[in-house]
């Protein structure tokens, strides 16, 4: 892909995203996570607590969750599993929480997919009774599943990341703190790269080839890394909680969703309009002749 296309591809894409209305996509994302992250967080945690344990799980969901959210947020999500410790007492009780828990944890996933159908132009599918809702909560607790196995792969990385940084420091001639930073970086972008591929293959009910769907997932890794530092750095020196006391954190906690969601939805608009205008066939035919131009060119 040259400068050039990309430019031509970034301009396209802002005007379709001003045209499907990101802002409103974002703010319903951003209400529909406010009610689905305490179960989501619970499932997450039973799901990594079967490979690590109830007590690592824990501790390792806070620590991911506080490069994201940072102290507020985890603390959050820390109190979340904290009183997720007392459920009912009975079987009854028991049936009611874990129905509970998957109705509100794949509300988020729900939303998700509608939100990328509005960008991708697929027209709303005719309701087919209490059986569609059925199968509608049952894919999306597929996706919940799916999120919890991303989880662990992310838990197992960090292992092998301290790993690689502690024999790396032995072989590159870098500070150690750079050094971490820069892994730090690579694995962020590869593993953000490989779940924005993962949804925009499979949530939206739209076909996409895995070329076209990669592209657009590493465009919108990238935006996505560079996006967080910003937000990051204005959720800290703005301090946007603070006005509203106790309920600061949660504050904070949607408007980063809010504007997280903005970059998602702007590279899932990139990625579509790549793949109207003919995406990685595209590139791939153009090197093709780019590369037979300069074979020929040495012959003579």
């Amino acid at each position: 892909m040259t400068p050039q296309r990309l430019k031509t591809l970034l301009a396209a894409t802002y005007d379709r995203w001003s045209e499907h209305n990101a802002p409103r996509l974002g703010a319903a994302l951003a209400y529909y996570s406010l009610l689905s992250v305490a179960p989501l967080v619970i499932l997450l945690v039973g799901i990594c607590a079967l490979v690590f344990g109830h007590t690592t799980a824990e501790r390792d969901v806070v620590n991911q969750s506080r490069n994201v959210l940072g102290n507020g947020g985890a603390n959050i999500l820390k109190t979340l599993i904290d009183n997720a410790r007392h459920p009912g007492a009975g079987i009854l009780a028991s049936v009611i929480a874990a129905v509970t828990l998957l109705f509100g944890a794949s509300g988020i996933f729900i939303e998700l997919r509608d939100s990328l159908n509005t960008i991708w132009d697929v027209p709303p599918r005719p309701s087919k009774g209490w059986r569609g809702m059925v199968a509608q909560r049952l894919a999306a607790f597929a996706m919940v599943l799916g999120l919890g196995l991303l989880l662990i792969a992310s838990l197992v990385l960090s292992t092998a990341f301290a790993i690689v940084q502690k024999f790396a420091t032995n072989i590159v001639p870098m500070p150690e703190a750079i050094l971490a930073e820069v892994l730090n970086v690579l694995i962020s972008l590869a593993a953000l790269a490989v779940l924005f591929a993962l949804v925009f293959k499979f949530v939206p009910n739209a076909p996409l080839s895995w070329r076209d769907a990669g592209a657009g997932a590493s465009i919108t890794a990238v935006l996505f890394i560079i996006g967080k530092s910003l937000l990051a750095l204005y959720l800290t020196t703005a301090a946007v909680g603070s006005p509203y006391g106790a309920a600061g954190s949660v504050v904070a906690f949607v408007v980063w969703v809010y504007y997280s969601a903005q970059i998602f939805f702007f590279g899932a608009v990139f990625t579509k309009v790549y793949t109207e205008q003919g995406g990685a066939s595209r590139d791939t035919s153009r090197d093709s002749a780019t590369l037979a131009r300069g074979q020929s060119a040495g012959k003579s």
